[in-house]
């Protein structure tokens, strides 16, 4: 039985704190700071958005041969496109894969990068760049997956 490696990084605390965490601090700032009007829609909207694209992000974990997207595995051919987002300096992923279900097709996450520890183990430890689970994994996703990488 081969090792399921985790790339994900961070999702439980997006998915069940800061996605709620969002929402209840809108409200106490609307209600405490007697917003009303537009921006009182609009901060509630936007805490909304803001905890369903949290609450929707998945645990993502991966061998040689399978990726798993929230224990769901799923075939590296499966994955038919990969759009990446950055919001503050933090990137995230969706998959799309070639599923029939809705909630199947799209995946989004956010995955571990190289982060400032990970440069002080490469410079200290003379790690090589390829030991770095992201740099694994992206290089797995050009060998075996359908996406075209320029």
């Amino acid at each position: 039985m081969t090792i399921k490696k985790k790339i994900s990084t961070g999702i439980k605390f997006k998915k069940y704190f800061q996605s709620w965490f969002v929402i209840l601090v809108t409200f106490l700032i609307i209600k405490l700071g007697n917003i009303t009007g537009f921006w009182m829609y609009f901060g509630y909207v936007f805490s909304i958005l803001f905890g369903l694209f949290c609450f929707s992000m998945k645990k993502v974990e991966y061998t040689t041969d399978k990726i798993y997207f929230n224990n769901k595995e799923f075939d590296y051919k499966s994955i038919t496109s990969l759009k990446t987002l950055e919001i503050n300096n933090r990137i995230y992923w969706l998959f799309k894969t070639n599923s029939n279900k809705i909630f199947d097709k799209y995946h989004f996450t956010q995955l571990g990068g190289i982060n400032y520890l990970d440069i002080l183990k490469i410079l200290i430890k003379k790690k090589k760049v390829s030991d770095l689970k992201i740099a694994e994994f992206t290089e797995l996703l050009k060998q075996k997956s359908s996406i075209s990488f320029e």
